[in-house]
């Protein structure tokens, strides 16, 4: 008898639905390739967002997952989707510095000169402050615009600008090469020569006052 009742009851319990998209994104979040490959086997959502409005692709980019990023872009995941900060994968894997990331992210049409909405920073931009050298050259490479100025709120400087004033001259040398405009002016009003001068950069100086000879 109690058995009867208990079957009875249990047809009335609400199946408990599993999440598959929040799973996804748990998954890139804490840098799980493993873990992300196999629940994109079921099929969940990709377009799942937490509070910061980031997607498991950006999640992928920031932990440098490079087979989790193939697979969510083979998938269907959107290659320039952008969170509550207009951070796209691409900025966010650049920030991180992840190399063959970005690569993928541009072989899959991500745009080099995608700028915040904010601050209009660039990836490039990024890159080029931190002196990764070798994403500079990649996003360069794919048609990565060097004389793109952020906001003026944000200084107005290039990414050559932002390479001055870090005394970064292998960056500002191939930023050069590929077409920087050396007399740009920021916010301010200042030109490269005084910000190299600004942040006691004497060989970025010397690099500089060499250009206009």
């Amino acid at each position: 008898m109690l058995g009867k009742l208990f079957l009875k009851r249990r047809k009335k319990i609400p199946l408990f639905r599993l999440d598959l998209g929040l799973c996804l994104l748990e998954a890139a979040k804490v840098g799980n390739d493993a873990a992300v490959i196999s629940v994109l086997e079921l099929s969940p959502s990709l377009r799942r967002t937490d509070a910061k409005r980031r997607q498991a692709i950006h999640y992928a980019a920031q932990n440098g997952l490079t087979q989790s990023v193939e697979c969510l872009l083979r998938a269907g995941a959107t290659v320039s989707c952008s969170d509550d900060c207009d951070w796209t994968p691409l900025h966010i894997t650049c920030q991180h510095g992840y190399l063959e990331v970005a690569r993928i992210l541009l072989r899959q049409g991500a745009n080099a000169n995608s700028a915040r909405t904010q601050d209009r920073i660039t990836p490039l931009h990024i890159v080029s402050a931190s002196g990764n050298l070798a994403l500079v050259e990649l996003l360069l490479n794919n048609r990565g615009n060097p004389n793109t100025k952020t906001s003026q709120e944000h200084g107005g400087f290039t990414a050559l600008a932002l390479a001055v004033k870090n005394g970064l001259l292998d960056v500002a040398i191939m930023l050069c090469e590929h077409g920087a405009n050396i007399d740009e002016i920021d916010a301010e009003g200042r030109f490269l020569p005084h910000l190299a001068l600004d942040s006691g950069q004497p060989a970025m100086l010397n690099f500089l006052c060499r250009q206009n000879i």
